[in-house]
């Protein structure tokens, strides 16, 4: 018999964030086994759900289409809507899981609420799942109910024609699309610090003009006080959209990527007044690298007679927030 404590585990210097008490150890093979499980649930753990990760590529996917449908549509123009997504709704004491929720003027005496019941299954979706859709459908009240999925059983079919507020609407990701092998090509600019050169009118050019400290100057541009920044963000933007169009071939390939533009600046006498001196050029050098990303898509699904919707992987900005890209074929 083998017994553990935290005491002995001190005692004997062993890492105590981890302490297993054990009971009773009868064998080697015993203890291999207690190993070889819980090494398999722990990998059940970490590893992902292919088939909720399924249905929510499907759950998104109604979301968006339904987004564009009460965004664009003229009949709602200004309606106030909400969407939610995994929805867990509490009526009189039952749990409901919602896969899509919608709401159009929620809160008023006029809400209008619509479920959607996501079934992205191989297999046809039979009877049961209408019934617990009924049941959400009568715990809220709502209007309709949708039940999403590839194909249905003909009990299932026969028992929504039971339910006039109960529908059915047929997905797929079976079809041959616009976007199919596309990549969205993304760029992400890491800017250094600008460097501004200027040269002073009637003082004698040098081969290397003088650097201005241009975050502490006062600039007059004839003769209305600007704010230096303002001035040196246009010609950074200048810089920017000249370099992106010069190299687009050289964008396209997916990598980092290095860009520096030198751009002078001419001005006529007394346009240009850096701290009250007058100023015959500047010469602006911006320098970056330029991160060029491919996306590819995730998922796409059709829904008969709502629409298409391509889900790409999403990007990241400079600040490393996530952005989406879903783009929506409406019918």
């Amino acid at each position: 018999m083998v017994r553990g404590s935290k005491r002995e585990a001190k005692r004997k210097g062993c890492d105590q964030r981890i302490v297993i008490r054990w009971a009773e150890v009868i064998s080697a093979s015993m203890f291999t086994n207690f190993l070889h499980d819980f090494t398999n649930f722990r990998y059940k753990l970490l590893m992902p759900n292919p088939n909720a990760e399924k249905g929510h590529a499907l759950e998104q996917s109604v979301k968006i289409i339904q987004e564009s449908i009460l965004e664009s549509d003229p009949k709602l123009k200004g309606v106030e809507f909400s969407i939610e997504t995994n929805k867990i709704v509490v009526k009189e004491g039952v749990r409901h899981e919602i896969d899509v929720l919608v709401k159009t003027l929620p809160g008023s005496r006029y809400e209008s609420i619509n479920i959607f019941e996501c079934k992205n299954w191989k297999t046809p979706v039979g009877k049961n799942e209408v019934v617990i859709l009924a049941d959400k459908v009568n715990a809220l009240e709502a209007t309709r109910g949708w039940l999403v999925a590839r194909s249905i059983t003909r009990d299932a079919e026969a028992r929504l024609k039971q339910d006039g507020r109960l529908k059915f609407i047929r997905c797929t990701d079976d079809f041959v699309g616009p976007f199919d092998g596309v990549s969205v090509m993304h760029s992400i600019r890491d800017v250094l610090p600008i460097d501004v050169r200027m040269k002073q009118r009637g003082v004698p050019a040098k081969d290397h003009p003088d650097r201005l400290d241009w975050k502490k100057c006062s600039l007059k541009v004839n003769g209305k006080s600007i704010v230096f920044l303002e001035f040196i963000k246009a010609q950074i933007d200048r810089a920017f959209a000249s370099d992106t169009k010069e190299r687009a071939i050289h964008y396209q390939h997916e990598g980092t990527h290095w860009s520096e533009r030198a751009e002078m600046i001419s001005f006529e006498v007394g346009e240009f007044l850096v701290d009250g001196s007058d100023t015959e050029y500047l010469v602006v050098v911006v320098r970056s690298f330029v991160t060029i990303r491919g996306r590819k898509i995730l998922s796409k699904f059709e829904l008969t007679e709502h629409g298409r919707v391509f889900r790409f992987e999403p990007l990241e900005d400079s600040s490393g927030k996530s952005i989406e890209i879903n783009l929506v074929q409406r019918f």
